[in-house]
């Protein structure tokens, strides 16, 4: 069309060839100009799909700055969780830590959320450079027939008395009540026998708790292992089997009552204020105190080891060692075993049981749960302050079950 536009037009072949050119050019333009119509739709279109895509990202942008997470909204409680579900359904234990092992409750369709708050950490053991630093490592469990075993090994008292697995929090046990059964004399064949009716009677065995726990930080954790989880675990038997000795000997009523201290055990006192003043003659009263053979069956002593040294060193007039140690046998009184523990008292007080006799099977040791050690990590504490904790835990309950087969020898009161 621009060729053509200066030539002249001098005859009508040239005219309508003009014409013609004029008209294509002409939907050429119209043909354009509508693809840029329908070019600006399509972009208009798109224009209006990008600023809904940006109000979208605006408001992903509102809901994060809004921390839901830190809310105490119905929003931030049903994101919080979704969020803990979705940690469970992907076993995400990382997640459920930093969220404070956030327990959940459903009221039909509304959910409550409850989070451990942080308590008082107590004072952790760490690997820190000082006098009392400590090196780790612990099994997460420990079971309670090693430490059975172990005990039984070291303790001269716990193998004698009556262990009774416990199988709720309390039992009732039987024990042999005031009246037995006696046999009568029938003077002949067509005489009426005597009726008998024995008595029972029972002992309530109650279990409680005994328990404490450890703070260890991670770096400790790091950077050693192995001796403080033999510290620990040596220390937790050794002290459980104190525990066990002191409650079923010399417990004061928190939570057991031990034979010494037991009101219906009879009592034999000494003529002595003080344990020094204890006399091999001494003892041999208070076996007299059990006025029958089955009451003394299986009997022992049971004293403090410094007590033992009092009696081991007394002499007769002729100078002579009542207790002779030459003639190769265990510690005996007057025949009878003597056992020793730390348990009983050691220092010297007025009207005070500090030597017991009598079958110490009549003690009944329940055992709800030996010993249990568990190791927690997964914990607020193991996020914001690098702090584990060991917990050692274990349940049984004690109780003297014929306290009248039991004397407990006391100092005088004056």
């Amino acid at each position: 069309m621009d060729e053509e536009k200066n030539e002249n037009i001098d005859n009508p072949e040239k005219l309508q060839k003009w014409i013609d050119n004029s008209e294509k050019f002409q939907a050429e333009q119209a043909a354009k100009i509508e693809a840029l119509v329908t070019q600006r739709e399509e972009d208009k279109a798109e224009i209006a799909k990008l600023n809904e895509a940006v109000e979208k990202q605006e408001q992903i942008t509102i809901i994060k700055k809004k921390k839901w997470e830190d809310e105490d909204s119905e929003e931030g409680k049903n994101y919080r969780f979704g969020k803990m579900l979705y940690a469970i359904s992907h076993r995400d234990t990382n997640t459920l830590a930093q969220m404070g092992l956030e327990k959940v409750q459903t009221t039909g369709r509304e959910f409550k959320t409850y989070s451990l708050g942080k308590a008082d950490l107590g004072t952790p053991l760490t690997g820190d450079a000082s006098g009392t630093d400590w090196q780790y490592a612990i099994p997460a469990y420990i079971y309670a027939t090693d430490f059975l075993r172990v005990m039984d090994v070291a303790s001269e008292i716990i193998p004698q008395i009556t262990k009774i697995p416990m199988s709720n929090r309390l039992i009732r046990y039987p024990t042999q009540g005031s009246t037995v059964f006696e046999f009568t004399y029938v003077t002949n064949e067509v005489t009426d026998k005597t009726e008998q009716k024995p008595t029972i009677s029972y002992v309530d065995l109650e279990c409680e708790t005994f328990a404490g726990w450890v703070g260890v930080t991670d770096e400790l954790m790091e950077d050693t292992f192995l001796d403080i989880g033999g510290i620990l675990r040596m220390q937790a038997v050794e002290d459980l089997q104190y525990t066990i000795e002191e409650q079923t000997l010399n417990g004061s009523g928190s939570p057991f009552t031990g034979a010494l201290r037991n009101t219906s055990v009879v009592s034999s006192v000494i003529d002595s204020t003080t344990f020094d003043g204890v006399t091999w003659a001494d003892l041999l009263t208070g076996i007299e105190a059990l006025t029958t053979k089955k009451q003394r069956v299986g009997a022992s002593f049971v004293m403090h080891p410094t007590v033992w040294d009092i009696l081991a060193s007394k002499q007769d007039g002729s100078g002579r060692y009542f207790f002779d140690p030459t003639r190769g046998i265990g510690r005996t009184a007057w025949g009878y075993p003597v056992l020793l523990s730390d348990a009983c008292p050691s220092t010297s007080a007025t009207a005070t049981a500090f030597i017991l006799f009598g079958n110490l099977k009549h003690i009944y040791h329940g055992t709800r749960m030996g010993m249990e050690i568990k190791y927690f990590d997964a914990t607020l504490y193991a996020l914001q302050d690098d702090e584990n904790f060991f917990r050692i835990r274990t349940r049984f309950g004690d109780v003297v079950s014929l306290p009248t087969n039991f004397v407990a020898i006391t100092t005088a009161t004056s």
